[in-house]
């Protein structure tokens, strides 16, 4: 402890995460719009053209965008996601509401309706609960931002999942091998590393480590890594199973077989949680709790399009109200 005021994060966490600069390197892709917090200033950047925005919460899956910088009563009426925001090749962004119990606003019009969806222009104000924004379009032609991401994509020579940020890869790889599988996590702290005493200091029944460490993203990244988060490897599509191991018929295999290894940090494919192995594919999106990672295989091709973003089960915030779908009127609570 120094003076007053400053407080040794490390010794609060009880040893020193570690540094990964590579994960924390400016987005690859160019910002195709911006969201600007009227109140603090912080600026939210769109790197996609299809975003889901709001906050994380595991049963309804990840979002591409978590508003971070807000104050608690700004958090409270914050859906999970709360909206979806999507650029066309008319280079026309929309708004879609997508949380019940709580609004959106485009100006003066008020987005109350489930799934309903609005036009939004350049120097609109946006408010997503009763968080205030602005919204700012940018001077990038879709076009260019589509041949962007094929040059990041296409720079894999092997297949690679692709950490993805604010709705678009955004650089750091992790490359996948066709014959070894691989667990991905967060590392734990080294001896020398340690502030307090554990369990395993002296135990040569130390728990085992990742071979993949993201414990160098962003603290609200990371938070949501378990230490051994899942397996993860290669397997043809028309593969046996055979004593629990995967033959493999190629040493370019095109799909490859996620296990999740912890049930308190979750697993998705393409949104959807998955409790037990499931199998990846090429343009597949993996998210590892809050983190998404687009899966590219250099012998399929640069794919694009995204997989269709289902809206989420409906989670209603409020007490006592059922959620309204498409303006229905709420239903009665029994007596």
């Amino acid at each position: 402890m120094g003076e007053f005021g400053e407080i040794n994060l490390d010794i609060l966490r009880g040893w020193r995460m570690a540094r990964a600069p590579e994960l924390r390197q400016p987005h690859a892709l160019p910002a195709l719009a911006r969201l600007v917090h009227l109140d603090s200033g912080r600026v939210e950047h769109l790197h996609g053209p299809d975003l889901l925005i709001g906050r994380y919460y595991p049963p309804n899956g990840p979002v591409d965008l978590t508003l971070g910088g807000l104050q608690e009563h700004e958090l409270y009426q914050l859906g999970a996601p709360h909206l979806q925001m999507t650029l066309n090749d008319d280079a026309q962004w929309s708004v879609r509401h997508l949380a019940p119990g709580t609004c959106t606003h485009v100006n003066e019009d008020r987005l109350e309706t489930y799934n309903q969806h609005h036009i939004i222009e350049d120097g609109d104000a946006l408010q997503i609960g009763c968080a205030r924004y602005r919204f700012e379009g940018l001077d990038i032609e879709l076009a260019a931002w589509k041949n962007a991401c094929r040059a990041l994509l296409g720079s894999a020579e092997t297949a690679a999942l692709f950490l993805c940020r604010n709705g678009a890869p955004c650089g750091p790889t992790i490359e996948l091998s066709p014959k070894t599988a691989m667990v991905i996590g967060r590392t734990l702290p080294s001896c020398e590393d340690l502030q307090v005493r554990t369990p395993w200091e002296h135990s040569a029944k130390k728990p085992a480590q990742p071979d993949v460490d993201l414990a160098g993203l962003y603290p609200s990244e990371a938070k949501y890594i378990g230490f051994l988060h899942a397996e993860i490897r290669a397997v043809a599509p028309s593969a046996a199973r055979i004593g629990g191991e995967y033959l493999e018929s190629t040493t370019r295999a095109s799909e490859f077989r996620v296990t999740p290894l912890t049930k308190r940090q979750k697993t998705f494919i393409n949104r959807q949680e998955i409790g037990e192995s499931a199998v990846l594919s090429h343009g597949d999106e993996l998210a590892l709790g809050s983190n998404f990672f687009y899966f590219y295989c250099p012998n399929r091709g640069v794919q694009l399009t995204r997989r269709p973003l289902g809206a989420p089960t409906l989670v209603d915030w409020t007490e006592g109200v059922a959620p309204r779908l498409d303006g229905a009127a709420p239903s009665e609570e029994p007596s």
